[in-house]
C-alpha cells in the first residue's frame, strides 16, 4: 500500500488577482511564499519518501521553500499538472469555473479536458504502484490533480468534483493499494502474469474462453515469461489462446493479488495479476494451437452473459479477480466510448 498526503500549491499572483492560470507558469506571491513555509513546518515531525510536484514552478517552488532542506527528493511529474484551458488560460477565474461542467470530456479551446488530465493521473498512478509499493508520498499539485486522485482512489464523478467550490485544508490523505482476492492455501505456487478483457466495438461483444466441459467462461490469462514486458506477455497470452491479433487500443486496468484454483492444470496459484483492456480493430484471428491442458475455445458475449455465467461457477470465490478486472474493463470502456450498449446501473 502506498500512502499519498495532498497539497495544494501556494497562492499565486494570478490567484490574487481572480485569474485562472492553466499551463501559464505563474509564480507565488509573497503569501504563497510564505504558506510553504508554513507546509514544512507542519511536517517538520514527518518523514516522506519522495514529494512529487508539477513541474509548474507555483507548485515546485511550494516544494523548494517548504522540504528543500530535508532529504526527500522531489521529483517534477508533467502528469500532475493543472488542467490546460487553452484560450482561456489567464482570464478571469469565474468564466472558467462556470465552463468547467462543459469540457469533462470536451476539451477547452486550445486545451484539454477533464478525461485528459485524468487519464495523466491514472499513468502516474499506475507508476506508483509499480515502483513506490510501501512508500510514503507527497503529492504537491492542483485542482486536476486533485479531482484525479479523487476520482481514481475514491470514486467520486468527475462532473461532481468541478462543481465543488475548493476549500482549503492542511493537506488531503489517499491510499494507493491493490486488492486481493480469493482464499490462501498451504500448497499455492506463485506465477505472476495477468489477463486480457477483449472487446470487439463492432458486435459490442467481449471475446472469453468457454471450457469444453462445463461451458464456463474465462478471460484469457497466462503468466509472463522472465524479462518479458507485462502488456507484451498479456497480448501475447491472448492471441495464443484466442487467436484474436488485430488490437485497435490496449489500456492497463489495474492489478490485484488473486489466490485462485488453476482448474486447467489442477493447481493453486497466487499472481500478482495485471489487466488489460484490449479493444480489437477486427475480429480477424489467427489459428490456435492450444496446448494440452488448454480445453477451452473462443466464443462471444455481452457483459449480462458473462457475469450469470460467473454466478454458477464461483462458490470459492477463486474467480473474484475475473469479476473484478472485467467490470472495471467494461466501465472503462464505456467510457471511452467503445461499449454503447452495455447499461450502467
Amino acid at each position: 500500500m502506498i500512502t499519498i498526503i495532498f497539497e495544494a500549491h501556494g497562492t499565486t499572483l494570478d490567484n490574487e488577482a481572480g485569474l485562472a492560470s492553466g499551463w501559464n507558469n505563474v509564480a507565488l506571491s509573497p503569501l504563497g511564499e510564505q504558506q510553504s513555509r508554513e507546509m514544512g513546518e507542519r511536517y517538520k515531525n514527518d518523514r516522506f519518501d519522495a514529494v512529487f510536484t508539477s513541474d509548474l514552478q507555483r507548485a515546485t517552488k511550494s516544494a523548494e521553500l517548504a522540504f528543500g532542506s530535508r532529504q526527500w527528493p522531489i521529483i517534477q511529474d508533467r502528469r500532475l499538472r493543472e488542467c490546460d484551458y487553452g484560450d482561456l488560460a489567464g482570464g478571469p477565474n469565474e468564466i472558467v469555473e462556470a465552463q468547467k461542467s462543459a469540457h469533462l470530456t470536451e476539451p477547452f479551446p486550445n486545451g484539454e479536458s477533464y478525461a485528459q488530465t485524468t487519464e495523466r493521473m491514472r499513468s502516474f498512478l499506475n507508476d506508483l504502484l509499480r515502483d513506490r509499493d510501501g512508500q510514503r508520498i507527497m503529492i504537491i499539485g492542483h485542482r486536476a490533480t486533485q479531482y484525479g486522485l479523487e476520482h481514481l482512489l475514491n470514486g467520486a464523478p468527475m462532473e461532481a468534483l468541478v462543481t465543488v467550490r475548493f476549500k482549503w485544508q492542511p493537506g488531503w490523505e489517499y491510499r494507493l493499494s491493490i486488492p486481493e482476492f480469493g482464499t490462501s492455501r498451504a500448497d499455492e505456487q506463485r506465477r505472476d502474469g495477468g489477463c486480457g478483457v477483449v472487446f470487439d466495438p463492432h458486435t459490442q461483444r467481449y471475446a472469453v474462453g468457454k471450457d469444453d466441459d462445463g461451458g464456463r467462461f474465462r478471460l484469457f490469462s497466462g503468466g509472463v515469461e522472465p524479462g518479458e514486458a507485462m502488456q507484451a506477455g498479456i497480448l501475447r497470452e491472448v492471441t495464443e489462446e484466442s487467436g484474436l491479433d488485430d488490437f485497435l487500443y490496449v489500456e492497463k486496468i489495474g492489478e490485484a493479488l488473486a489466490h485462485y484454483h488453476n482448474s486447467l492444470k489442477n493447481l493453486n496459484r497466487v499472481a500478482h495479476a495485471h489487466c488489460f483492456l484490449v479493444i480489437l480493430k477486427s475480429a480477424h484471428a489467427v489459428p490456435v494451437q492450444h496446448e494440452a491442458h488448454e480445453k477451452f475455445s473462443l466464443t462471444w458475449a455481452t457483459t449480462g452473459e458473462i457475469f450469470d455465467n460467473w454466478k454458477l461457477w464461483n462458490e470459492d470465490h477463486g474467480i473474484d479477480h475475473w469479476i473484478y478486472f472485467f467490470q472495471k474493463s467494461v466501465a472503462r470502456a464505456i467510457e471511452l466510448g467503445y461499449d454503447t450498449t452495455t447499461k450502467t446501473k
